[in-house]
């Protein structure tokens, strides 16, 4: 009754380094300072010092390491849910959970995580200005995001997209460079969106 996944697939999604040491059938993961350590058939793993008991064990399945996915994820500050009506997992991670908890409206937010980020994008979020949508909260939790981020230096940016009146106004395509990081706002038809890049 646990869901086990190859390791590179988890670890590296999410941002982790995966090393495989053959003569110890062991499987090595780190990110941000983090060590992780999995044996093959053992129940219990190290989280950098800590000895943490198991309710499984790492595996080989045909030729692949296989992990148990909620504890290799939270260890990497990921969130687990399991959707039970569907058979889905859905995993979140540690800046997109971070992320979420600055917003409370309809704001639109995507926090790839860094495995899975072929174009190296560090924020998508979304303000849409649909008529049964109120627009300032948008922007309010658009500008903690941004602060969270840059501080005050991203102020230029939300004096821009706030130059937005209602749907009438439309916002040529602007980008701004703050601490080495491509910030571009785009005007489409309903909606603002704000990426930033690595």
């Amino acid at each position: 009754n646990r869901t086990l996944v190859p390791v590179r697939f988890v670890s590296e999604a999410l941002g982790a380094e995966v090393e495989w040491k053959s003569g110890l059938q062991r499987v090595d993961i780190s990110h941000e300072g983090k060590g992780i350590k999995l044996t093959i058939g053992q129940k219990q793993a190290q989280v950098d010092a800590d000895v943490v008991a198991l309710d499984t064990q790492a595996a080989i399945t045909n030729s692949r390491t296989m992990v148990p996915l909620r504890f290799v994820s939270e260890c990497l500050g990921a969130t687990v849910e399991w959707k039970g009506d569907t058979k889905e997992i859905l995993i979140e991670s540690a800046g997109y959970t971070s992320d979420a908890a600055l917003i409370d409206s309809d704001l639109a937010l995507a926090t790839p995580p860094p495995g899975d980020n072929q174009y190296n994008v560090n924020l998508i979020a979304c303000v849409s200005y649909g008529y049964n949508v109120e627009v300032e909260p948008q922007l309010t939790d658009l500008q903690k995001l941004l602060e969270k981020r840059f501080g005050n230096r991203a102020d230029p940016v939300m004096e821009y997209i706030r130059l937005k009146d209602g749907t009438n106004t439309f916002l040529e395509m602007k980008d701004w460079i703050i601490d080495g990081k491509l910030i571009r706002v785009d005007d489409a038809v309903g909606e603002v969106t704000v990426q930033i890049w690595n």
